[in-house]
């Protein structure tokens, strides 16, 4: 899959919409939180996607081979609605389902939940079907793009060259100490927790433990880090997430940030998924600028 001669990662994006060619004009006519850029997402586990596809999509409730159209606030209308919010839970059988929950949380003598029990058992004598909406879509992403993205969970001595370059450009005397920076902040909080014992709950407790000439030096680098910080009126962004923010500052909008970094050579941003995060590792999402660059390869 992908390019000719190229390599690409699989990956999914779930859409209430259907189309055969992905566009950036479609932005914000998802779940339009963009809190990792702006541009098209796109997550390695396929689970992510079909949960996006199902938040995103409303399900049809089919009797009798059609679609029913039921008036908008009407008991029909209701029933629907709940037999739509059941499959949120992906039961094996949405309408008992939703009839249990209404009961549930209605009462057992609900008048209301009576009324929406028979509409929905009527619909189950006619053999209802609950059709889920949305589409999930399989995408190839050459990995010639993935390599050049801003890596949001890194430092930026882990960034690809491209990004550093980026950096570079707007921080050109400050560069060589953001540098500096990050190096000092992951000695000093890998020392700390090369002492950590049960119940410290701070870098500070953790130190203690450790014998007097490492906790000499230990201060010595966290004032290094406090002088080195203090010279600036901002925060120096030290990783990709940081970078972003900092961005969003200086050009405001996340359509802005996207592109700059675009326009630097950096085709997207990548970030590790929720399942992923407090390992450091595994899965990832991605959020790509150009919507040339992900290419369909299957639709369902």
């Amino acid at each position: 899959p992908g390019t000719p001669g190229g390599r690409a990662a699989i990956a999914f994006h779930g859409a209430p919409h259907s189309f055969d060619k992905l566009s950036l004009s479609k932005i914000g006519t998802g779940e339009g939180v963009q809190a990792y850029g702006h541009g098209l997402y796109f997550a390695e586990k396929q689970g992510t996607a079909e949960a996006y596809k199902r938040a995103l999509s409303a399900h049809s409730i089919e009797v009798e081979g059609k679609a029913i159209n039921p008036v908008k606030g009407s008991m029909e209308d209701r029933a629907a609605a709940w037999v739509q919010g059941a499959m949120d839970a992906q039961p094996q059988n949405p309408f008992q389902y939703a009839k249990q929950q209404a009961y549930s949380i209605l009462g057992k003598n609900s008048g209301i939940a009576e009324q929406m029990d028979k509409i929905i058992s009527n619909w189950q004598m006619k053999g209802a079907t609950v059709k889920p909406g949305g589409n999930l879509y399989k995408v190839d992403i050459p990995d010639e793009h993935i390599a050049k993205m801003l890596d949001w969970d890194k430092g930026l001595s882990e960034q690809p060259k491209v990004v550093q370059d980026a950096v570079k450009k707007i921080y050109p005397k400050e560069y060589a100490n953001m540098l500096k920076q990050e190096s000092l902040d992951r000695e000093i909080k890998g020392v700390a927790d090369s002492y950590k014992q049960e119940g410290n709950k701070s870098y500070i407790e953790a130190i203690r433990n450790a014998p007097p000439e490492v906790q000499a030096a230990w201060h010595k680098k966290v004032q290094e880090y406090q002088t080195l910080t203090k010279n600036y009126e901002f925060a120096l962004p030290s990783s990709g997430e940081a970078i972003h923010r900092n961005l969003e500052g200086r050009l405001g909008a996340n359509e802005n940030v996207a592109s700059f970094l675009k326009a630097n050579g950096i085709p997207g941003i990548k970030y590790l998924d929720q399942g992923s995060r407090a390992g450091g590792h595994g899965t990832r999402n991605f959020v790509i600028f150009d919507e040339n660059i992900p290419k369909i390869v299957g639709k369902e």
